[in-house]
């Protein structure tokens, strides 16, 4: 008998920096997405919703090799729909294979493939969460330091860069807010009081509340790979923000007013 929970995933998007990586961690050690194999958390993010149609999308070019246009005689729709299947099977299978109950995948960009999540999964439950852009972009800023750039080239962006697409992004996530599938979380408020929260997010997910996963074991990390993630809440210092210029930080609270407005962030 299939296990109908796997028809049940949870993402969790939010713009890097976020605390995606944080909530991830939270949520892994509760017993319905935990599995008996952790995933190491420098491996979490499978951009299985982005990357994946973008490389196959070219595939589809008439004339182009493989001659997959031709194999679906032109029919986008069709080519569309196993594209969706075959995301859709990664997923259960990966989860199937960790022997979880339920599969929990956290890719930030994912917040800009909602439409596709739904697609492939009618019953997905997902979490946004935000973080004031300042802040993340302080949190970027740092962690450029120590990152080579021909890895992380997103952390070079000027604050212009930043502002627009944090803007761009979270605007777009907003779009669905209201929806019974998306569960919208400040990182200020899920750090101030992580019991409140937690229980919140269980609600929204109709799993059975279990406080002790919010202070827990790191998942397996490979040395060296992010210096800067925290696996339990981490209070925001707003330390982090002495890196950035007054510029920069005019720019940012200028060009990212709607959405600092929408969250309630000074």
């Amino acid at each position: 008998m299939k296990n109908a929970d796997l028809e049940k995933p949870v993402f969790i998007v939010g713009v890097p920096r976020s605390g995606t990586t944080m909530l991830w961690s939270i949520l892994l050690r509760h017993p319905e997405f935990k599995g008996e194999k952790m995933i190491p958390s420098w491996n979490s993010e499978t951009s299985i919703f982005h990357k994946f149609p973008k490389i196959l999308e070219d595939f589809f070019t008439p004339g182009k090799w493989p001659f997959w246009n031709e194999y679906f005689v032109a029919d986008r729709k069709r080519f569309d729909s196993w594209l969706v299947d075959c995301v859709r099977d990664f997923i259960i299978k990966a989860t199937e294979a960790r022997k979880a109950k339920r599969p929990l995948e956290k890719t930030p960009n994912h917040l800009e493939n909602i439409d596709l999540i739904e697609r492939a999964f009618p019953q997905a439950k997902i979490i946004h969460i935000v973080r004031h852009p300042l802040d993340v972009f302080a949190s970027m800023r740092r962690r450029s330091f120590v990152t080579a750039p021909r890895f992380d080239p997103w952390l070079k962006v000027t604050a212009e860069q930043f502002a627009q697409d944090y803007e761009r992004k979270i605007v777009k996530v907003d779009h669905y807010r209201g929806s019974l599938k998306i569960f919208t979380v400040r990182y200020e408020d899920l750090t101030n009081d992580a019991e409140v929260y937690i229980a919140q997010i269980c609600k929204f997910l109709k799993t059975i509340l279990d406080i002790s996963i919010i202070y827990g074991e790191k998942p397996l990390r490979k040395i060296h790979k992010f210096p800067f993630q925290s696996h339990i809440p981490v209070i925001n210092s707003n330390t982090q923000r002495n890196i950035v210029s007054e510029k920069e930080e005019s720019i940012i609270i200028e060009v990212t007013k709607k959405t600092r407005e929408a969250h309630s962030y000074e």
